[in-house]
C-alpha cells in the first residue's frame, strides 16, 4: 500500500508560492476537516479526540509577540537514540507553528515513531498510528513560503491536496529543492543534527520503513523572548 503522505510524489510543475497570514488565524479559520477519518486512539494510548480538544483550547494562548517583542519557540525531541532541538518560524508559517506547539504540549508526539527514513532525503514522523496514514483529526491550511528545504529544515508532510497537512512532519537531511514552495517549511534543527543522521541510517524495508524505528520518548516546548538583532543582521 502506497503511503498517503508519500513525499516523493511531487507534481511535475511547481506549485506557486502563496502568501500566508502575518499572524496566526483562529483554529476554525486555520484548519479544515481531515480528508480521511482520524483513528480513535494513538499508538501511545491517548485519545485523538481529547488531544484535538487540547489543541483547540490552547490555540489562542500560543502567542508570537509579547510586550511588543517577538517570542521564540524551541521544541526538544527526546528519542531512544538521542535528542534534537528545533526552532520554529512563526513569521512565515504561524498556523503550522501553533498547531505543532499545541500538539507537542498535549503529548501527541510522545511514544510515536519515525516511520519513514530515506538517506539523503528525510526522516518522517508524527503519525499517530505509525503507518504514515494517520492524523490529528484536522488539517492545517497550507502556508507555502520562501524558506528553502535545506539540510535540517523542519517541514510538514501532506497528501496531494495542498491543505492536507496534519501532525506528520519531516526533517531534511540534505537539500531537497524540489519541495520548495510545495510543502510548508516551519522550522530548523538548532542542535542534535547528529541524532537525525543516526535515525536516517536505520536499516529499512522496500517502503522506507525502518526495521527498528526510532521512538519519540517526549517533546518539550520552550518559550523565550527573541534577542534583539544587532546592526548588520
Amino acid at each position: 500500500m502506497i503511503c498517503r503522505f508519500l513525499l516523493l510524489t511531487v507534481l511535475a510543475s511547481a506549485l506557486p508560492i502563496k502568501s500566508n497570514a502575518a499572524e496566526p488565524a483562529k483554529f476554525e479559520e486555520a484548519t479544515r476537516a481531515p480528508y480521511t477519518s482520524a483513528p480513535e486512539t494513538s499508538i501511545n494510548g491517548k485519545s485523538i479526540a481529547d488531544m484535538k480538544k487540547n489543541v483547540q483550547e490552547s490555540w489562542d494562548k500560543i502567542v508570537f509577540r509579547k510586550d511588543g517583542k517577538p517570542v521564540e519557540y524551541v521544541v526538544t525531541f527526546s528519542t531512544d537514540v538521542g535528542d534534537f532541538q528545533v526552532e520554529l518560524w512563526p513569521d512565515v508559517a504561524p498556523n503550522h507553528c501553533r498547531s505543532f506547539i499545541a500538539l507537542a504540549q498535549s503529548g501527541f508526539y510522545d511514544g510515536l515513531i519515525f516511520h519513514r527514513v530515506i538517506p539523503g532525503f528525510v526522516i518522517q514522523g508524527g503519525c499517530p498510528i505509525g503507518t504514515g496514514s494517520g492524523g490529528p483529526g484536522y488539517c492545517v491550511r497550507q502556508e507555502f513560503n520562501k524558506k528553502l528545504h535545506e539540510r535540517g529544515v523542519l517541514s510538514m508532510a501532506r497528501a496531494q491536496p495542498e491543505d492536507s497537512a496534519g501532525s506528520q512532519f519531516f526533517v531534511c537531511v540534505d537539500e531537497a529543492a524540489f519541495l520548495n514552495g510545495k510543502y510548508t517549511g516551519f522550522g530548523k534543527v538548532l542542535k542534535g543534527m547528529e541524532t537525525v543522521d543516526k535515525i536516517v541510517k536505520a536499516a529499512r524495508d522496500g517502503r522506507d520503513r525502518p526495521l527498528e524505528p526510532a521512538t519519540i520518548k517526549s517533546t518539550k516546548v520552550t518559550q523565550k523572548e527573541a534577542k534583539p538583532k544587532t546592526a548588520g543582521q
